[in-house]
């Protein structure tokens, strides 16, 4: 699966400040923006918007990584993170790091979360926002087991979803449970808490042909126990 580039659009909306928490539910359904459809291979764009929401304590509300709109906010690395090389969380000693760019780094955002960059060129490019923490293989990855859960995702190419035809690629990334024919070897039905590689995973709709090899993967993401991640 190819993801093809970052758009961003900001909306402006007018609402009561409500003071949902990070993760809360946000957002419209703003229209998805068609990017360029290189030909020969399909092309998902991975949808970057931040919109100004007052339901949200921050007024931030951002649309990243294929889920459902969610409450944000700015964030900054701790100037006393180790800084030591990494190619994921687990290399990182510290339980409160986490692996940013090839280096362990300290944040100021809650459990569940990691501070990031989401945009590496454009209008966001310096600003980090707090986002779902990913990779997670269970519940003690997210860091506050009882109040966040570590919820496996099927992230695909939202065309292949489309009961019509579709022109505008991007990502979606959906609880398993609502792509239920997206089997790992040897299951019999799709579970929130497994995982697979992209490899060891077969999706055969009802109607129509399987899915390419690759098309749909599997992303661990950090979710409070009340929240969404899918609209």
């Amino acid at each position: 699966m190819r993801l093809q580039g970052l758009i961003v659009v900001a909306v402006a909306l007018a609402a009561c400040n409500t003071e949902e928490p990070l993760g809360g539910a946000c957002g419209t359904d703003a229209p998805i923006l068609q990017g360029e459809i290189v030909e020969g291979e399909t092309a998902v764009d991975e949808v970057v918007r931040i919109e100004r929401d007052g339901v949200c304590g921050s007024f931030q509300c951002l649309t990243e990584g294929g889920l459902a709109p969610y409450c944000t906010e700015e964030c900054r690395y701790d100037s006393g993170s180790s800084n030591i090389s990494c190619t994921a969380d687990n290399d990182c000693s510290d339980g409160d790091e986490h692996c940013i760019d090839g280096l362990c780094r300290a944040d100021d955002c809650p459990a569940g979360f990691t501070c990031n960059q989401v945009q590496d060129a454009g209008p966001l490019k310096d600003k980090r926002y707090c986002t779902r923490q990913t990779g997670c293989l269970n519940n003690f990855d997210c860091g506050d087991v009882g109040n966040v859960a570590c919820v496996v995702l099927v992230c695909l190419d939202a065309c292949l979803l489309a009961s019509t035809s579709c022109e505008s690629h991007y990502l979606t990334c959906k609880p398993r449970e609502e792509v239920p024919f997206c089997l790992c070897n040897g299951e019999t039905e799709a579970s929130n808490t497994n995982f697979c590689e992209a490899e060891a995973l077969a999706c055969q709709p009802a109607q129509g042909d399987a899915f390419p090899v690759g098309a749909a993967v599997l992303r661990g993401t950090c979710v409070g126990t009340d929240q969404t991640v899918a609209k």
